[in-house]
């Protein structure tokens, strides 16, 4: 109890669990399970063996996963802190695209379906797809399906630089 003897700071119940209270409020529970927090919870670490069930947004700043991410929805990537990339693989390592049914057109979009490798340009029908090399266009496919190299005659694909 509190000195006026009207809240509770700390109870026991033996061989069941302990509680403590803020100001009257109940916020940690002792449990034969672990701990129960009613409210936010501040750390500066924090070393969990075991899975993390989250339900609600969370925001995580710095996130270093050792073996396998598994998503059932949608995953968007935004920006990095280094080379502004989105996304950056690793080296000697890979993105593999499981072979799957149809998923629909888009623009900028890269599936694998029937054991084959399908892009989805842009909706530019001069160029849709842009090859390119070290920072330099190299071959344009336009909406059609044609190839042209950048700069006339400087790639064999069958037709001039136009």
């Amino acid at each position: 109890m509190n000195a006026a003897g009207t809240k509770n700071i700390f109870q026991g119940f033996g061989d069941t669990h302990s509680s403590m209270y803020y100001n009257g409020s109940y916020k940690i529970r002792t449990q034969n399970t672990g701990v129960e927090i009613v409210g936010t919870v501040v750390a500066t670490g924090a070393d969990i063996n075991g899975d993390i069930d989250v339900d609600g947004h969370t925001n995580l700043d710095n996130v270093s996963i050792a073996g396998v991410s598994t998503y059932s929805g949608a995953a968007t990537f935004n920006g990095s802190v280094n080379s502004n990339a989105a996304l950056n693989i690793g080296a000697n390592s890979h993105i593999s695209l499981a072979n799957g049914n149809w998923a629909g057109n888009a623009y900028g979009k890269i599936q694998h379906h029937s054991n084959r490798l399908y892009f989805g340009g842009g909706s530019a029908t001069e160029y849709s797809i842009v090859f390119r090399y070290d920072g330099s266009d190299k071959i344009y496919m336009r909406s059609n399906g044609t190839l042209y190299p950048k700069d006339d005659s400087t790639s064999d694909l069958g037709k001039s630089a136009t």
